[in-house]
């Protein structure tokens, strides 16, 4: 592929991670979420308020102003369809902007539901919705690598062992979005026994790396990235 057609689409795909193009909404059209002003008006909808453009606005306004009181309601009714939620484009823009302003207990307890809870775990990673999704998705990857910002380290251990275990796991490493994913993994695994492993387990697939304009990236930070191996 010529270098110059490489760049341009490496481009193009960066700018559509950052700001992937929105659901299709037809213009014009009058939102049924447009006369709320208040988060006692949107209890009972919340979830489906987020999935909305001028609905996860709102919510992205009531998150910014740092009300407890408004932070609690909104978490209490998104986290029953959080991982639908980290998959939406709307819908993962109210999460992102939720880890932001919840509080070490709120953000605890959602890591929690993601990851620690066993059977939501097993569901998560078994079925259709999971980390390996998530990670492959241009929505829900920026979600994942907030995940990373924010969680402790048993849950950053947790959520790339699952990676790790993944049959798909090489597809992550050459897919568009997938790669960066694993680059947040490297980052914040430092120090930790699971870096090592997932450092080893990226050089065990050079080979199909090298040649791969975006698996190459990961290879290029897993060396730069080598971790020291003490005996």
């Amino acid at each position: 592929m010529n270098q110059r057609i490489l760049d341009e689409t490496e481009s193009q795909l960066q700018e559509a991670r950052l700001s992937p193009s929105p659901v299709r909404q037809q213009r014009g059209q009058q939102s049924r979420f447009s006369n709320l002003t208040s988060i006692e008006q949107a209890l009972g909808r919340i979830r489906s308020i987020a999935r909305e453009e001028v609905g996860s606005q709102f919510l992205i306004k009531k998150l910014s102003e740092k009300n407890p009181k408004e932070i609690s309601w909104i978490l209490w009714e998104m986290k029953y369809e959080l991982h639908e939620l980290m998959i939406h484009y709307y819908g993962n823009q109210v999460v992102r902007k939720m880890f932001e302003v919840i509080n070490e207990r709120q953000r605890s307890i959602i890591l929690n539901l993601i990851t620690l809870d066993h059977r939501k775990f097993v569901d998560v990673c078994i079925h259709d919705i999971g980390y390996v999704e998530f990670s492959t998705n241009k929505y829900a990857s920026n979600v994942v690598e907030d995940l990373f910002k924010f969680a402790d380290q048993i849950t950053v251990a947790l959520m790339i062992q699952e990676l790790m275990d993944s049959p798909n796991f090489l597809s992550v490493l050459q897919n568009p979005f997938g790669n960066y994913v694993v680059q947040r993994a490297l980052e914040f695994s430092q120090g930790l026994d699971v870096h090592s492993t997932l450092w080893y387990k990226i050089m065990l697939n050079q080979m199909y790396l090298q040649s791969d304009p975006y698996g190459k990236r990961v290879l290029s930070f897993a060396r730069a990235s080598m971790p020291r191996l003490d005996f």
